[in-house]
């Protein structure tokens, strides 16, 4: 399925990773697959420009969870076995608002996030994974 471009409609937004799907993401922008480089670059020369292109499909992905999620529970297990030698990486599928895919390859996890807590409102735990290959239906 293609990318919706008549309107945006945040129940389609979903995350399943390493076989699960993530819940209770906080208000807003709480989902963001970034790609770590740029598609092309230009080298002009004094009598031609060459274009290069890259073939660099890695990036990172982050998730604002709020405090009471249950998917925190699954990256802290990932992330422990991170730390003890039982690492592996995994797999997620990310479904926009616009019904775009966006599968993510080779996922591992570069950041658990801090806890804040105390004040009236609760804060976000940012989980950021490191993606091999992301990959746009």
């Amino acid at each position: 399925m293609g990318r919706n471009t008549q309107f945006l409609n945040q129940a389609l937004v979903t995350v399943v990773a390493d076989g699960s799907i993530d819940t209770d993401h906080m208000s807003g922008d709480s989902v963001r697959v970034i790609p770590n480089a740029e598609g092309s670059a230009m080298e002009a020369g004094f009598d031609s420009t060459v274009t290069s292109f890259s073939t660099d499909q890695s990036g990172t992905f982050e998730q604002d969870f709020k405090l009471t999620s249950p998917s925190l529970d699954k990256y802290q297990s990932l992330w422990q076995q991170q730390k003890t030698g039982a690492a592996r990486l995994f797999n997620a599928m990310v479904y926009t608002g616009a019904a775009q895919s966006i599968r993510l390859e080779g996922c591992s996890i570069q950041n658990i996030g801090q806890t804040a807590t105390g004040g009236k409102t609760f804060s976000a735990q940012t989980v950021v994974l490191n993606v091999q290959k992301i990959i746009f239906n």
